[in-house]
């Protein structure tokens, strides 16, 4: 048990525990989604936002992933924070909005029938990506 004589109420330590196998301190969260999440001190939560922003999906995905991994106080006002000021982000960021027309529901009848084509790019060491989703059989393919 951590001992400290600062603090007025033992309750403020429950639920942390040192991991002795890898020697990082944890915390047992009583979460469904996840129950032991690696407390990250406040020189490593950058490095931790950046690891899980990584694929630059926006704030609700980022924060599912940090929220199931990490644990500090305030660690979504941190995420938010830190997204909204990403700057690749910001610069991809389309400045129209996208209103495109509402879409029939078509059932596909045969492969090749109905596709759908996007372009990824450009991306570091690749250039540009296609992909192809064939929505008969939810095949993707990239080129």
């Amino acid at each position: 048990m951590l001992k400290n004589p600062s603090l007025k109420d033992s309750n403020n330590i429950r639920g942390f525990y040192i991991d002795y196998r890898t020697h990082i301190l944890m915390f047992k969260s009583h979460r469904k989604s996840q129950s032991e999440l690696i407390v990250v001190p406040k020189s490593l939560q950058h490095k931790a936002l950046d690891s899980c922003h990584i694929s630059h999906t926006g704030l609700d995905k980022i924060y599912q992933i940090v929220h199931n991994r990490y644990y500090w106080k305030g660690v979504y006002m941190d995420t938010e924070t830190f997204v909204l000021s990403c700057e690749h982000c910001i610069k991809n960021k389309s400045l129209m909005p996208n209103h495109a027309p509402p879409q029939s529901n078509r059932i596909p009848t045969r492969p090749g029938h109905y596709i759908s084509v996007d372009v990824k790019g450009p991306l570091p060491n690749l250039g540009y990506i296609l992909t192809v989703l064939d929505f008969l059989n939810m095949l993707s393919y990239i080129l």
